[in-house]
């Protein structure tokens, strides 16, 4: 698994597709109740209301971590408006107890991927072809730690959410290694709750709600030994809870980001590479570019740059495909290093910080709804 898998998986984890969306939707229940009740309407307004409410509860529990002060505002709102108490908050229900039994995640959309390299330096003498060689039965443990802050600015009352750090535990075993260099292999994921001691806070509680549904992930797959995917499939012990589940199936195409050139390269040596990603009817362009920083032996110390960048389309969003969503532009940038070991499917060490804007619109009862959000996220990743 390559860095840039690693932090995709990340950023997935901490922030599902779909809560903007759908919390806009009650919002725009909220507002037809409101006029409504303006109009003296008052039993088409009040079951709006119930409607919102009934919405807003179940959106709270589905997306514990989702900006829980605003929900609970709006929840106090309607609920005074049906002359009610607030519903109290309920967290996700632990994760189930393995059975020993392993099924696949749910199905859900592949990103479809399209990508080429382009060698822009072959770098200093000495040079040589970089290749993954690892032993069938060989096993690598690694540690990654994420933090994440998203700002997202729909409506005024939406301040920024800073998540809390987490941490993943990772154990790759390769399975086979074919004579024309192919590398099947498996990764087993084990995610660690937030320290209590750290913080109590409801948006901590559910993040550490969402971790546990994790727990049994396995990615099984094959690349070749230059890092190209060939296959990969996501199993899970049990059931992922809420947002999570519709996500945990597109980490399995994150697999490979990192390709490695066929050509022969030395210190100094840069390769670019170009994808187009297509998901859920959006297009969006991704360079990738590396550098060489430092060659010992099987150890390779790579710098890496990428850039994102979409716009003037629509998109629909899988949590509600009935909502189609105007793109104005998503802008995306990173940089980081990582440390590879030949002899190993991932990196033994590695940095990153990445971070994107989009600027999206959606007509809800008539009305233009502009969402500007921005995130940031550092990762790093560590040999055990």
């Amino acid at each position: 698994m390559t860095l840039g898998a690693l932090a995709l998986l990340a950023a997935q984890v901490a922030h599902a597709e779909g809560p903007d969306e759908e919390y806009l939707h009650i919002y725009d229940i909220v507002d037809q109740a409101d006029t409504l009740s303006d109009k003296g309407q008052t039993e088409n307004a009040k079951a709006k209301y119930l409607e919102a409410q009934r919405q807003l509860v179940k959106f709270r529990e589905e997306n514990p971590t989702w900006n829980p002060n605003l929900v609970m505002h709006r929840l106090k709102y309607v609920s005074g408006k049906l002359g009610g108490e607030t519903p109290k908050p309920v967290l996700p229900s632990p994760a189930p107890q393995s059975t020993g039994s392993t099924t696949s995640a749910a199905p859900a959309e592949s990103p479809k991927v399209s990508s080429n390299l382009k060698l822009l330096s072959a770098g200093a003498e000495p040079r040589v072809e970089l290749r993954l060689h690892p032993k069938a039965g060989d096993k690598q443990s690694l540690t990654m730690e994420t933090t994440m802050e998203m700002d997202m600015s729909a409506m005024n009352s939406m301040p920024p959410m800073k998540m809390p750090p987490m941490k993943f535990n990772l154990t790759t075993e390769v399975a086979e290694v074919a004579a024309n260099g192919d590398i099947t292999f498996s990764t087993q994921l084990d995610a660690e709750a937030p320290e209590a001691s750290a913080d109590d806070s409801p948006v901590n509680k559910g993040i550490a709600a969402a971790l546990a549904t994790m727990k049994g992930m396995k990615i099984e797959g094959k690349i070749t030994n230059r890092g190209i995917t060939k296959s990969t499939e996501l199993k899970m012990t049990g059931k992922p809870a809420g947002p999570m589940a519709g996500q945990m199936s597109q980490i399995q195409n994150s697999m490979g980001l990192s390709v490695l050139p066929e050509q022969a390269v030395g210190v100094g040596a840069k390769w670019q590479v170009e994808r187009q990603v297509k998901h859920s009817g959006l297009s969006m362009n991704q360079t990738e570019t590396y550098e060489i920083l430092s060659i010992a032996g099987d150890v390779v110390t790579i710098q890496t740059t990428s850039t994102q960048h979409a716009g003037n389309q629509k998109m629909s969003n899988p949590a509600m495909p009935n909502l189609k969503m105007d793109v104005s532009k998503i802008e995306g940038k990173g940089t980081g290093k990582m440390v590879m070991d030949l002899g190993k499917v991932s990196p033994i060490s590695g940095e990153m910080e990445t971070e994107s804007e989009s600027v999206m619109s959606m007509n809800m009862g008539g009305q233009k709804r502009d969402i500007t959000s921005k995130q940031t996220m550092k990762l790093k990743l560590e040999s055990k």
